[in-house]
């Protein structure tokens, strides 16, 4: 079990820069592996972070590209499911009309996935702020390297105390993509914008 900040720092080390297999087939198998490593078993909770003792989520990144936060339902307009039936999947972000006329906005209050225009589909911000601070109150992201069914776990940020404002204004920049799928919503960023949304770091 990791039940400090030390406790964490010392498994990462043990771990850190040797090549381990990766056995599973699902999506999230990397980070599956990641935290059976630290923490002897799959620990992943959709409510709250993964290393509950110290309130700090796990993330493992690899290869280019953003990286997955969470998934968040709509709190208001069509569900996820119907979104994708009448709007198609695809991803969005502000300041940007994707292929099928979707975007991103933010209003003092909300922000709203939009199909040409209108507000189909979103969340409250006070919602959204609830969400990040329940999700990632700390963060321990991991930059790792996969080549076939090896990984090797590079080394790992922790981010301390979410200012979960940051998040919002990440949104509002056009820094944060969300992805609708069939019967799923994502919040996706980059680890480097990721990195700027806590009171330290270490």
């Amino acid at each position: 079990m990791i039940s400090t900040f030390a406790d964490l720092d010392s498994r990462f080390a043990a771990i850190a820069g040797t090549s381990h297999v990766v056995t599973r087939k699902s999506a999230g198998a990397v980070g599956e592996l990641f935290e059976e490593l630290m923490a002897g078993g799959i620990v992943g909770n959709f409510a709250g972070a993964d290393f509950a003792e110290i309130d700090t989520e796990a993330k493992v990144h690899y290869g280019r590209g953003p990286m997955t936060l969470f998934c968040f339902a709509f709190s208001h307009g069509v569900k996820p499911s119907e979104f994708s039936k009448a709007y198609g999947s695809g991803q969005v972000r502000v300041g940007r009309v994707n292929s099928k006329g979707q975007s991103l906005h933010v209003t003092d209050s909300a922000v709203e996935v939009t199909v040409d225009g209108r507000a189909v589909a979103g969340w409250s911000i006070a919602d959204l702020l609830e969400r990040i601070e329940t999700k990632m109150p700390n963060l321990a992201m991991v930059d790792a390297t996969k080549r076939g069914q090896s990984v090797v776990f590079n080394q790992m940020f922790v981010g301390k105390r979410i200012v979960a404002e940051r998040f919002i204004e990440a949104i509002a920049s056009g820094n944060v993509i969300v992805e609708m799928r069939s019967g799923a919503v994502q919040f996706r960023a980059n680890p480097e914008t990721v990195k700027g949304w806590f009171e330290a770091s270490h």
